[in-house]
């Protein structure tokens, strides 16, 4: 019904405004993502459904509002070799971020690092570790 109901030609209030407040909402959700990945936020998989989600409606968005051959064909290649790609990776992830921690668990801890809390725990110095492995001399006393 919006196909044939909706005018061809609109002027919209705020254009500028709405496209610049849009753009900034995808850049934070890109750097957001990144920033939750590489913590091992458990919600880094939610974070990069949404992120990818935003860019597939940037690329459609883009494509669909240029105006003239020169500038559809930028909005395409910038759609076709930027955006979905990276919405591509981030839909990857969303769906196997927690499996890819697990399989890469064992190469992980066999290189030193461990994973408590969620989050990646680089190897310690081997002064460190002797420390944290060593039982602590007993001073008699005991705890009530």
């Amino acid at each position: 019904m919006l196909f044939a109901t909706l005018p061809r030609h609109y002027v919209a209030n705020h254009w500028g405004i709405a496209w610049g407040g849009f753009d900034l909402g995808l850049g934070l959700a890109l750097a957001g993502t990144a920033v939750m990945v590489a913590r091992r936020s458990p919600f880094a998989e939610v974070m990069a459904a949404v992120t990818g989600t935003l860019l597939v409606c940037d690329a459609w968005f883009d494509v669909l509002t240029s105006r003239g051959a020169s500038d559809i064909a930028q909005a395409a290649a910038l759609a076709l070799l930027v955006e979905l790609p990276l919405a591509a990776l981030c839909f990857w992830m969303a769906s196997n971020l927690a499996h890819a921690v697990e399989v890469a668990r064992p190469f992980l801890q066999a290189a030193g690092f461990t994973i408590a809390d969620n989050k990646l725990v680089p190897p310690t110095s081997e002064s460190e570790r002797g420390e944290r492995l060593t039982p602590a001399k007993s001073t008699g006393h005991r705890n009530a």
